[in-house]
């Protein structure tokens, strides 16, 4: 099988990041800002010979997708709900301090040391978010052998996907790695049995928009 590489591009600034509530699996769009990053990224994929995208069902990262299906003139293949960002169940729409004061006094945890072992209540544990991403992109994979494919995503999948194709222990992730940049790129490699990290979080294209570098800022 030839190598099936996988452009994960984290959808652009929404509403939930700006007021720091948890988003989840809320249906909210862009900002304006947000807009810019993902223009400012379409106009860096081009120069990638992407050969198909697809997307989470979410707006914000349909949106996201949109902006290079509209300059590149590929349009998204499929959009898949297995795609969406982590459940976070019972915190969904709730402001991060709130959720600190009413519920978990350690939930701020959760952005840093604890990511890779939290669960939330009555939704998905990070590892097992990771491992239904998991499925659906190997699944994507194996449909489309030595092809260069877009998806685009959310960063805690993201962030879970890569610490399971790095084998990094799920009470070592939080502190080894942060969250993609709103609008980055994160490369892997397919060959047909696994994944094989390339790059994560590309964000330099974004300099003259403006982004959060999560690799300095812990939330």
């Amino acid at each position: 099988m030839d190598n099936t590489e996988i452009l994960f591009l984290r959808h652009g600034e929404s509403r939930g990041n700006v007021e720091k509530f948890m988003a989840g699996q809320i249906d909210i769009p862009l900002t304006e800002k947000g807009l810019l990053q993902a223009e400012a990224a379409a106009d860096f994929l081009l120069g990638q010979n992407i050969d198909l995208i697809y997307s989470s069902d979410l707006i914000r990262a349909f949106e996201t997708a949109s902006a290079f299906s509209r300059k590149s003139g590929i349009p998204i293949l499929a959009s898949y709900n297995e795609l969406r960002e982590i459940s976070v169940g019972d915190y969904e729409g709730l402001p991060f301090s709130e959720i600190v004061d009413r519920y978990d006094d350690c939930f701020a945890l959760y952005f840093t040391s604890s990511f890779g072992v939290y669960s939330f209540p009555n939704g998905e544990s990070t590892e097992g978010a990771g491992q239904r991403f998991y499925r659906c992109v190997e699944k994507i994979a194996l449909s489309n052998p030595g092809k260069r494919i877009l998806v685009a995503t959310h960063a805690a999948v993201i962030r879970s996907f890569w610490g399971i194709i790095n084998n990094i222990p799920r009470g070592e992730l939080g502190d080894s790695l942060p969250f993609a940049s709103n609008a980055s790129v994160s490369r892997a490699v397919y060959d047909g049995t696994k994944f094989s990290a390339v790059s994560y979080s590309e964000n330099e294209y974004l300099k003259d928009v403006g982004f959060i570098d999560y690799s300095k800022s812990r939330m």
